[in-house]
C-alpha cells in the first residue's frame, strides 16, 4: 500500500472481511511486500520471525502459500508419488515437484522472500504487478497474465449472480 492511500478504496473487503486482493509491484526480483490489509487477514501472517512457508503452483498458474507447518501431508504425498515411481517416471516427478513447489518465507516486515522458480513464475523481473490475494486464510499469488485470464473467465459469473441477486 502506498503512504497516505487507506484501504477504504476496496469496498468489497468490508463486505467479505477475511478477504483482499491487490496488484503489488515487486519490491525486487525476488521480494514482494504483501499489504498490510491483506496480512490482518490472514492470522499466521503477522509474524515477529521469518516464517518459512510452502509455495505451489497449480496446473492454471495460480500459487498457494501457507505455513510450512500446516502442509506436512502435501509434502508426504509428493515423498510417496516419488518413491512409487519407477525409473525414468521417478526424475520426471522429481522435476514436476520441484518446479511447482518452492520453500518461500515471510520476513517480519511482510516481504516474501521468494525462491527463483516462483520469481520466474510470478514474472518479477518485469513491470507487470504480482496479483496477491487472502482469503479463509490463505494467500494466493497470481502473475498479472494470469491474473487477467482468471478474472476474464470470472468477472461473468460475478455479473449473473449480481443480476440474480438485484432486487426487482
Amino acid at each position: 500500500m502506498q503512504p497516505g492511500r487507506t484501504p477504504n478504496w476496496n469496498i468489497v473487503g468490508d463486505l467479505e472481511p477475511s478477504a483482499w486482493l491487490e496488484a503489488v509491484r515487486p519490491a525486487s526480483d525476488d521480494r514482494l511486500l504483501l499489504p498490510v490489509s491483506l496480512r490482518k487477514r490472514v492470522d499466521w501472517a503477522v509474524t515477529t520471525a521469518s516464517l518459512p512457508l510452502l509455495a505451489s503452483i497449480d496446473p492454471a498458474g495460480e500459487v498457494t502459500v501457507l505455513p510450512l507447518s500446516k502442509v506436512s501431508g502435501r509434502l508426504a504425498a509428493i515423498r510417496l508419488a516419488l518413491n512409487n515411481a519407477k525409473g525414468d517416471e521417478r526424475s520426471k516427478l522429481s522435476f514436476a515437484a520441484m518446479a511447482t513447489h518452492s520453500q518461500i518465507a515471510l520476513l517480519p516486515d511482510g516481504r516474501l522472500r521468494l525462491s527463483p522458480t516462483l520469481a520466474l513464475h510470478l514474472d518479477t523481473g518485469s513491470n507487470a504487478p504480482v496479483w496477491v490475494g487472502a482469503y479463509s486464510n490463505i494467500i494466493k499469488l497470481w502473475p498479472d497474465k494470469v491474473w487477467k485470464g482468471i478474472l476474464g473467465r470470472t468477472s461473468g459469473s460475478l455479473r449473473d449472480a449480481m443480476t440474480a441477486a438485484e432486487p426487482s
